[in-house]
């Protein structure tokens, strides 16, 4: 998640930077539909990825992989959600890197945390937007109905990814 994100956020920071963002103010594309490609293609990289390091890994059981796919999707959006949060910390490449390497244990190491706590204390990791898929792929893995977690994923996810996007906007309009 913080990989995909992060590289995105740097392809954004890096049209910033270049002033390709000021000069779609005079086109009639609408920087939303930029934003709509980014956000599209890191979901899709980031479900390919998700798909083909479980399936690779060896310890993904027989039957899973279809799982895989919702899951994938759900963690691209963690993806945007992260690529959002980079640019909404900060200005340029430099707080680019400065911000990726903030979070990245916020958004890589703490949402699997809850894996080692056996109650329903784990749901309090639930603020942070990767845990849903996380939380979803181990409900799976231990034949559990896993599609709640997805669904308050989705919408927790689009609603962070929403507040973002429109600071993103007015900060850049």
């Amino acid at each position: 998640i913080i990989i995909v994100g992060g590289l995105a956020a740097f392809l954004v920071l890096d049209e910033i930077d270049a002033g390709t963002l000021t000069v779609l103010r005079v086109t009639p594309v609408p920087l939303s539909t930029l934003f709509g490609y980014r956000a599209a293609t890191v979901m899709a990289v980031t479900t390919v990825y998700v798909i083909a390091t479980m399936s690779f890994s060896g310890i993904l059981e027989p039957g899973l992989v279809l799982v895989l796919i919702p899951v994938g999707l759900l963690a691209g959006l963690s993806a945007v959600v992260s690529m959002l949060l980079i640019l909404a910390l900060a200005s340029n490449k430099i707080q680019g890197l400065a911000a990726v390497r903030a979070l990245g244990m916020l958004i890589a190491g703490l949402p699997c945390l809850p894996w080692f706590i056996d109650s329903e204390w784990n749901l309090a990791f639930g603020v942070l937007p990767p845990y849903w898929a996380a939380k979803a792929f181990w409900v799976a893995s231990d034949h559990g109905t896993w599609w709640p977690y997805l669904v308050v994923g989705v919408v927790y996810n689009l609603a962070v990814a929403w507040t973002l996007f429109r600071r993103f906007l007015a900060k850049h309009t």
